[in-house]
């Protein structure tokens, strides 16, 4: 009214900016290759950073694993043919989604193992003869042998009876049995679970 111009009034629209907080999920530690002897379970883990909330899912050969929604998964009781998959987590948030590298699962044999089931340590044995009885498991490549020792004396090398072994001839007194796995070319296995031994007691009536 009084002539004077009105001020110019410039309106600026708000550029929205995201917070220094919110960032996209960053794999810190990546899961490692797993060796594990079947039956045996493995155990991946990963870290990552990002804003919170951050969701997990692991995956077996880029498949989700129903239920695997942790930094760390433990995998069921490995079979043989576990050997070889590969492992991964994809990590997300509300501004991204990343994935951890792959990591493979290996799965062996144990190593070849021999344990003595009959007699049991210490038995009194009312004979000459006695039942050596055994069990094998583990890998068994090529190990189709049996060293058998009796007290102090040589080795005796055989095919691998099948599971009892009749050691004759005892003296009444005390008495060890060893036995150990060997393979095709008589050489002993070295590793401590292939060998087992048993002492035990011949009573013999006058």
């Amino acid at each position: 009214p009084n002539g004077e111009p009105h001020p110019v009034v410039h309106v600026l629209k708000p550029k929205w900016i995201d917070s220094p907080g919110d960032q996209p999920p960053t794999i810190l530690t990546h899961p490692a290759d797993q060796t594990v002897e079947v039956r045996q379970t493995a155990t991946f883990r990963v870290t990552a950073t990002g804003t919170e909330p951050l969701f997990y899912q692991w995956q077996k050969d880029r498949t989700d694993i129903s239920g695997a929604t942790s930094p760390r998964y433990t995998t069921p009781a490995t079979v043989l043919a576990d050997d070889g998959v590969f492992f991964r987590c994809v990590v997300s948030n509300g501004f991204g989604t990343v994935a951890s590298n792959e990591a493979k699962l290996t799965v062996i044999l144990p190593p070849p193992t021999l344990a003595i089931t009959s007699p049991r340590q210490g038995a009194e044995i009312h004979s000459r003869s006695v039942e050596i009885r055994y069990t094998r498991s583990g890998d068994l490549t090529g190990v189709d042998h049996l060293a058998i020792q009796v007290d102090n004396r040589g080795l005796v090398i055989v095919d691998d009876p099948g599971g009892v072994y009749k050691v004759r001839n005892l003296r009444a007194g005390k008495h060890t049995v060893k036995l150990t796995l060997a393979d095709s070319n008589h050489n002993l296995l070295t590793n401590p679970e292939a060998t087992d031994s048993v002492s035990f007691t011949v009573v013999l009536n006058p």
